[in-house]
């Protein structure tokens, strides 16, 4: 195991000696210093900003006590959600009709550092930041994606984590629920005029809803998380910041990539095939940050983090099958079920000989650090305010495959393993990446109007050491190696109008951009061309008394989508990428709120907001060409794109008062088809459309305790998810879970 470790502890007390009294809590206001660690800030900054952006508050976020961030987002217009494993461990976000495995079409944040585990040289976010340490939720999806990089096609999602408090406070909280699934943990710091301390630490663990055959062993999981941050305040000469941020991850996850055949399905849902009851998740991660801030003044701040991720992890699962010579992958034997009965028969069996089952230990070491500096600027020309942004990034980041394959047959109903194999045996590759970003952004506001251009610059080298199956030494025997450099100009414009005190008309216009994928096949030819588009979007936003609303609709034009077949998608885990060539998505985002507590006669201690979003999508293929791809197959221009619901539809309701608060919300989704397609959708590839309700209640027994139940899926819809990555797969069955808030 690969230790990254970052030493800061001789500078603290050179730090520690320039510190004089300042007051924190009066630069809580300043928006330049709030800029440097979120994307949108505050929701009235939300308000100004030239594009479609969301927050899921902080308020949100603590009324439903989310653990997955499948349902923190779902009232969230443009985002698409493809469920796996029911508990939101391993997400699929998509923004705008991208592709949603693995969430490797989206730059993921966490405050505003990149926190996949190789955000260029390998995006799937096998490690998503736990919800338990966030405060905050920001979406962006518009031409502010520029801004960040360095996928800017779809948007950006930035996880905030809590805040050191500006006094002292403490937070425990403990639930329990069905399936023996409990949570807990506790959220502590404290502030004077120099120093900031918090701690958060939580602990879930669930038995699992899935019921394997053949053995009582658990499907669920048990994480633990630990966020601690330090802060240092000065302003001696000039207000300064220095904040430490760590982190750590522990995850056990009996979770697997086999599904379900339609017909097991349909019997019995929560049902899991005995092959894969050696399948388990094994993940560490930490991360360490150390960041500056300087004031210069109040209408100047630069803002620099040094970041340091490292994650390792173990996926143990079930890879394929063998029937005499013949060995085929789990996603091959399910995407074509009639073809291959005979390896489901097998994989259903209590009793097999020979080997039949090959169990890959997916073991991979990812790293990603850098530095990143930015610098904010208010100043005006004349009557015009303009606040100027400029950034830099340097970046390196690393996948490391080491994986090997073993054997076994089921006994009886209990696996036997029959044969190890040799370590890198199931994959035996470094894939890295270097980059070097800047952008330059200048918000100009005059009158009713803000127009903000900025300009994004990429210059990206990446490369792959495939080492082949029989080097675990990486001699270089047999190494095949790839490189490649992009330098990439990427601009955007969005501009908005106040039409009056109560309406505002925004625009956006900017190209969207993505790094060609490595290729992870020894016998892949080449990388994949880079990911490029031209992004519209035009809409409006509105408030006038208890009203808020915005509609908005988008146009994203590719030149060239890319794809990547991986275990993951349901493929033969080569991690080889596609082209998927010019493809169109357009689609309309709505959000209506209304506070019907006056109209119903009720005093101002009462809040009843009603609220409905709904989000069409429409994206299709403009080109014919025949794919390796499971995902697209054969393609024909006006194919629709696969894991893409063309209606999403969210309903939510609220009653509260000072002492307790109820809500209720209804997710609709419609049909999905999981391969490219066009017309009615065949029985096999159908997602079928469902509602998905789940409720919250809170009642302040005292003033420091509160008790309060979550219930999701209350209605206990049975649904599929996905029929990826190989079968079927359930959604989360009805969940119930009490818990208690102690705060101080």
């Amino acid at each position: 195991m690969r230790k990254q470790k970052i030493l800061i502890a001789t500078c603290l007390p050179i730090i520690l000696s320039s510190f004089a009294s300042s007051s924190l809590a009066n630069k809580s206001e300043n928006n330049l210093i709030l800029d440097t660690v979120t994307v949108i800030g505050t929701e009235d900054r939300r308000k100004e900003i030239a594009g479609s952006a969301t927050i899921v508050s902080k308020e949100k976020l603590e009324k439903h006590q989310y653990t997955d961030i499948n349902r923190a987002l779902k009232e969230v217009t443009g985002v698409q959600i493809q469920e796996e494993d029911g508990y939101g461990l391993r997400p699929n976000v998509a923004i705008r009709g991208g592709r949603s495995n693995r969430s490797a079409d989206i730059t993921l944040m966490e405050d505003g550092i990149l926190a996949a585990p190789a955000p260029y040289a390998a995006p799937s976010a096998y490690y998503f930041p736990n919800m338990d340490r966030m405060e905050s939720i920001e979406v962006i999806k518009g031409s502010g994606s520029v801004k960040y990089g360095p996928r800017t096609t779809n948007g950006i999602l930035n996880l905030v984590t809590k805040a050191i408090p500006l006094e002292n406070s403490a937070k425990i909280i403990a639930e329990a629920g069905n399936n023996k699934t409990y949570r807990y943990g506790v959220t502590t710091g404290t502030s004077t005029d120099n120093i900031g301390l918090m701690l958060n630490a939580f602990n879930r663990e669930t038995e699992g809803f899935k019921k394997t055959d053949f053995t009582t062993r658990g499907t669920g999981y048990d994480t633990k998380d630990i966020l601690g941050k330090l802060r240092l305040v000065s302003d001696k000469d000039f207000y300064q910041e220095f904040e430490l941020k760590f982190g750590t991850y522990d995850e056990v996850s009996n979770e697997t990539y086999l599904g379900l055949t339609d017909v097991d399905f349909n019997n019995k849902p929560n049902r899991r095939y005995g092959a894969s009851q050696l399948d388990k998740m094994d993940v560490a991660a930490n991360q360490v940050a150390l960041s500056h801030l300087f004031e210069i003044n109040p209408d100047m701040v630069v803002n620099t983090t040094i970041y340091n991720r490292a994650m390792e992890r173990s996926w143990y699962k079930l890879e394929s099958v063998r029937i005499g010579s013949v060995s085929r992958s789990i996603g091959a034997i399910f995407s074509n079920q009639s073809a291959n009965q005979a390896y489901i028969d097998a994989i259903k069996s209590g009793n097999t000989t020979g080997g039949t089952f090959g169990i890959r230990d997916g073991a991979r070491e990812y790293l990603s650090r850098g530095i990143q500096s930015n610098l904010a600027y208010n100043y005006n020309i004349s009557d015009i305010a303009n606040k100027l942004e400029f950034g830099v990034r340097l970046h390196r980041d690393e996948e490391d495959r080491f994986q090997r394959d073993d054997r076994f047959d089921m006994v009886n109903g209990v696996a036997n393993i029959v044969s190890t194999g040799a370590p890198g045996s199931g994959g035996n590759q470094i894939s890295s990446a270097k980059a070097i970003s800047t952008f330059l952004n200048n918000e100009i506001s005059w009158n009713k109007w803000v127009v903000n251009p900025g300009v994004r610059f990429e210059k990206i080298n990446l490369k792959s050491q495939n080492f082949g199956t029989v080097d675990p030494s990486r001699t270089g025997t047999n190494l095949v190696a790839f490189e490649n450099e992009i330098n990439v100009l990427i601009p955007g414009v969005g501009v908005t109008y106040q039409l009056n005190d109560y309406v505002s008309l925004v625009g956006g216009v900017h190209k969207g951009f993505a790094p060609p994928s490595i290729p992870n096949s020894a016998t892949s030819a080449s990388f994949t061309d880079e990911e490029k588009s031209i992004n519209y979007e035009l809409g409006t936003r509105f408030a006038k008394n208890n009203w808020i609303g915005e509609i908005f609709t988008f146009l994203t034009d590719y030149e060239n989508l890319l794809g990547r077949e991986t275990a993951a998608s349901g493929g033969s885990s080569t991690g080889d990428a596609f082209n998927g060539g010019k493809v169109k998505v357009s689609g309309l985002e709505t959000v209506l709120q209304y506070d019907v507590a006056q109209i119903l006669g009720f005093s101002k201690a009462y809040n009843i907001p009603l609220s409905a979003t709904y989000t069409y999508t429409n994206a299709k293929f403009q080109s014919s060409f025949v794919s390796s791809f499971d995902e697209w197959g054969a393609v024909q221009k006006g194919f629709e794109l696969p894991y893409i619901a063309q209606d999403q539809l969210y309903l939510a309701a609220e009653f509260n008062t000072d002492q307790w608060g109820f809500s209720v919300g209804a997710k609709h989704t419609g049909d999905m088809r999981s391969v490219a397609g066009k017309g009615a959708i065949p029985a096999e590839n159908l997602i079928k459309s469902h509602w998905v309700f789940d409720a919250a209640a809170e009642y302040d027994v005292t003033k420091n305790v509160t008790a309060y139940t979550k219930v999701e899926n209350l209605l206990d819809e049975t649904y599929i998810s996905s029929r990826r990555p190989s079968g079927v797969r359930p959604g989360l069955p009805l969940s119930i879970m009490f818990g208690v808030k102690l705060e101080f």
